[in-house]
């Protein structure tokens, strides 16, 4: 898949997504905070399974469809 000016564009999978909407943000912490290239790198490097066309069959904690 390539973007308007040829460069290959990267898809987020949905399991991704909902982890990134769950994470509070960083001035809402009070203790320690990750550091974000850290989370990148663990993010970027994940192996995830593929996932079927048509959208994700996952659901995501207490049953909340992604």
């Amino acid at each position: 898949m390539a973007g308007a000016s040829g460069q290959p564009v990267s898809v987020i999978p949905d399991a991704v997504m909902f982890l990134l909407g769950i994470i509070p943000g960083a001035q809402s912490y009070n203790a320690v905070r990750f550091k974000p290239e850290a989370i990148v790198s663990l993010l970027r490097d994940v192996q995830l399974p593929q996932q079927h066309l048509g959208g994700s069959r996952y659901a995501g904690p207490q049953g909340y469809s992604m």
